[in-house]
């Protein structure tokens, strides 16, 4: 047995915030291609390995409002799939939720779409083998219920595979089909394919409950290779491996400011520090400088901080390849707080659980129950970010309080 699991494709995501960002036209577009290149690629591959079935669990688009460019480079990639004979097991999720359960879609014969309530359907391969497959499918943009617990337990199949496309539940934002890997394992499955999440990660390893994260990264914090997991039992037992699709990567850089640096000075360094990484594919990247005061030019500094820099950066870009793009130059001043009236030894100590995952979703509460937010802190970097950017806020408004105590 050999399939694929993927999710999250949102092959018509708009990509928020990279068109005004000095983007040029012709990478613009490389951009928008990029899900549906991705997703191709994927189906060439499934091709080539001549799989059994693919499994895609939820956000196939990017809302439930599909795109005629979307919708039509998907039902070509499912005929294509048709034409040899592979079955696609897909369901929808909270962004392509669908209140008809996707019959208006009219996709080819070969795609079976879970209903709302799970249901199992069983397939039987060329060698004789049985699978059974239990899935749901969003009808709203949330399902509050806990999907997992009507699962049947396993059945008489050879294998059992359920599909969710949920989060772990936590103690707030259980928007979208909260389950528990424990109730998982009681199950008996033999593997579990998830989506949601657009990081890949593995619950477990036996049995096999995968994350394979989106096809291609959508903004700064979707960082890495994007593509899918192959699973097949050529081992005795069920093992997967990741496969990378995704055209354009997004990833971040850390450059260093010296003592007294000029702008032409930044450029070069920035462009040597480029030129080092010797990208195979597209690279969008944000790069953040750093710097320890006093050593800082004050002119330099607010050329980063208002856009200048990254303007002549991108002007030189421009006139090579394309092969990388920078869309985002940040400044980070990493000096030592030194708050008057607060203890430094007590915001060291504390600052570690203030900004934890568990604090910030528990702060954050409704605002979670955005989807994008939420997958927006799915990832360590914007727990760092948000404690490098509150120490920033508070240690200008202590300077501010300083000068005018002064006045």
């Amino acid at each position: 047995m050999k399939f694929i699991h993927t999710a999250d494709l949102h092959l018509d995501t708009p990509y928020q915030g990279l068109q005004g960002a000095g983007t040029p036209q012709e990478l613009w577009k490389k951009l928008r291609q990029g899900p549906y290149d991705s997703f191709h690629q994927l189906v060439n591959d499934a091709l080539e390995q001549q799989i059994d079935f693919m499994l895609i669990v939820g956000d196939i688009f990017d809302s439930q409002h599909q795109s005629v460019t979307a919708l039509n480079a998907f039902t070509t990639e499912m005929e294509r799939l048709q034409d040899a004979q592979i079955p696609v097991y897909l369901s929808f999720g909270n962004h392509d939720f669908q209140a008809d359960d996707g019959r208006g879609l009219h996709l080819p014969a070969n795609v079976h779409i879970f209903p709302q309530e799970p249901t199992t359907l069983t397939l039987t391969l060329a060698d004789g083998k049985t699978v059974a497959i239990t899935g749901f499918s969003y009808r709203n943009r949330a399902v509050t219920t806990d999907k997992a617990a009507a699962f049947p337990y396993r059945g008489t199949a050879d294998y059992q595979i359920g599909m969710i496309h949920g989060a772990e539940k936590t103690g707030v934002n259980n928007n979208y089909a909260p389950f528990t890997v424990n109730e998982l394992l009681e199950k008996n499955y033999d593997y579990w394919a998830l989506g949601h999440i657009h990081k890949r990660m593995e619950l477990c390893a036996s049995p096999l409950i995968e994350y394979p994260g989106n096809i291609q990264g959508r903004h700064k914090n979707e960082t890495g290779e994007k593509g899918y997991l192959q699973v097949d039992d050529s081992a005795g037992h069920l093992s997967k491996s990741f496969h990378e699709t995704s055209p354009i990567i997004f990833s971040s850089l850390s450059f260093s400011l010296a003592a007294g640096m000029q702008e032409s000075e930044l450029l070069n360094g920035l462009e040597q520090l480029l030129a080092s990484q010797h990208y195979q594919k597209l690279h969008l990247i944000n790069i953040v400088c750093r710097a320890t005061e006093p050593v800082l030019n004050q002119a330099l500094e607010q050329n980063i901080l208002t856009g200048i820099s990254l303007a002549h950066l991108q002007d030189l870009l421009q006139e090579q390849n394309l092969s990388e793009w920078v869309y985002e130059l940040s400044l980070v001043e990493e000096t030592s707080l030194n708050f008057t009236n607060l203890d430094q030894e007590y915001w060291e100590a504390t600052a570690p659980e203030i900004f934890s995952s568990e604090h910030v979703l528990a702060l954050g509460k409704k605002l979670f129950e955005k989807g994008f937010l939420f997958n927006e802190f799915q990832n360590e970097v914007a727990y760092t970010a948000l404690q490098r950017d509150s120490e920033l806020l508070l240690r200008a408004a202590t300077q501010r309080k300083e000068d005018l105590n002064e006045d």
